[in-house]
């Protein structure tokens, strides 16, 4: 599979940069079962961070990123400053004021004055230096966590597009009962062909919506398996997405979940490092700041999506209690065929309006899955925070 030779092409690269970096290698880092599983033909919702750790081109070079900063500039912010010091002090050692006489004198002017420039830039950096190897990492680690929310997202947008296709059917279908309908009513004498205009249009338009629900959920399937280490003509098999746990939303709670949410958040950790690697006022006054507005963002995203989880949870309930009453009907027009006081249309309008009950559910369950995972990522470090 493609998305092996991409991974092991980049981790002989890691390799050979730094075979003692923090990174636990991936062959050492998981087991025969978890690599079976992440080297299968099938991506699975619960697989998707691993996959993108080991296979994602992005993830792959960032980690390759860290360890060049690492090297070049060190772990620690004093290490940092050093290193922009050292680097304007070669240049400076390097520097020779140009001889007028010389035929080159106005580009080596230009050169001295560009080295200059570099030399000040530099010793600037070194003065504002608040970075390190520790922020580095957060920032990669922040930003691997925003690819996995990413892919999740795709995952579940997939899901959301193929029932909306199931929903565009049940619609083209009974655009398609009106239809004959229509006809039906026009040859006896009791319609008019207005009837029939409006049916053929909300058939093209099921059509349409068929067609277009159709290529989003194939365009998103393609994003995902790319971004998970497939090929773009690769066919993995999408596994289903988790079932909802509402035990779960029970122990949700903003404001005992706070304390978590501040203590993994990647921004409002970096602005605590850099805070702490600060040493001008300006500087610490700044990131004070910042540290503040940062806290006061994140319990704002909790509480928000706490109340978007609460409201796709009724909405869910009103769903489930539709498809009861769906049923009900159902039942009820069934006992009415068999007594000879429905009609077939009838009949099939009522089986349409049970299976779009149906969708609806289902729809409303993926809606409430996804407001818990994006509460549950408020909590993980991912509340936007700035």
């Amino acid at each position: 599979m493609i998305k092996k030779i991409l991974a092991v092409t980049l981790i002989s690269v890691l390799f050979a940069q730094s075979p003692m970096a923090s990174f636990a290698e991936p062959v050492f880092s998981r087991s025969q079962e978890e690599w079976a599983k992440l080297r299968d033909n099938r991506l699975e919702y619960g697989e998707i961070e691993g996959l993108l750790e080991e296979y994602n081109g992005t993830i792959l070079q960032n980690k390759i990123d860290y360890r060049s900063f690492q090297k070049e500039y060190g772990k620690t912010n004093e290490e940092v400053v050093k290193t922009y010091r050292d680097m304007a002090k070669e240049i400076e050692k390097n520097l020779q004021e140009p001889d007028p006489q010389d035929a080159n004198y106005v580009s080596a002017a230009v050169a001295l004055a560009s080295a200059k420039a570099q030399i000040s830039s530099l010793n600037k950096s070194a003065d504002n230096a608040l970075e390190d190897a520790e922020i580095k990492w957060i920032t990669l680690e922040s930003a691997k966590k925003t690819l996995v929310q990413v892919a999740q997202n795709d995952m579940i947008s997939y899901y959301t597009n193929l029932l909306v296709v199931e929903d565009a059917n049940l619609t083209k279908q009974q655009a398609q009962n009106a239809l004959h309908l229509a006809g039906i009513k026009l040859r006896a004498g009791t319609g008019v062909k207005s009837s029939i205009l409006s049916a053929q249009e909300d058939l093209l338009k099921a059509e349409q919506s068929i067609t277009k629900a159709t290529d989003d959920a194939n365009n998103v399937k393609k994003k995902l398996m790319v971004m998970c280490g497939w090929s773009y003509n690769g066919n993995p098999e999408i596994g289903s997405l988790p079932d909802v746990e509402f035990s779960k939303i029970e122990k949700m709670n903003p404001a005992n979940d706070q304390g978590l949410a501040f203590q993994n958040n990647y921004t409002l950790r970096i602005n605590l490092k850099k805070l702490a690697n600060a040493s001008e006022d300006s500087q610490k006054e700044s990131l004070q700041t910042a540290i503040k507005t940062n806290k006061q963002n994140i319990s704002t995203a909790l509480v928000v999506d706490y109340q978007n989880v609460l409201a796709a949870r009724d909405a869910y309930h009103y769903a489930k209690a539709n498809v009861d009453v769906q049923n009900g009907l159902l039942s009820q027009m069934q006992t009415k065929l068999r007594l000879g006081v429905a009609s077939a249309y009838e009949m099939s309008a009522q089986e349409i309006s049970k299976k779009q009950a149906d969708v609806a559910l289902a729809q409303a369950k993926i809606s409430l899955f996804s407001a818990m995972e994006n509460y549950q990522w408020d909590v993980n470090g991912l509340a936007k925070a700035e």
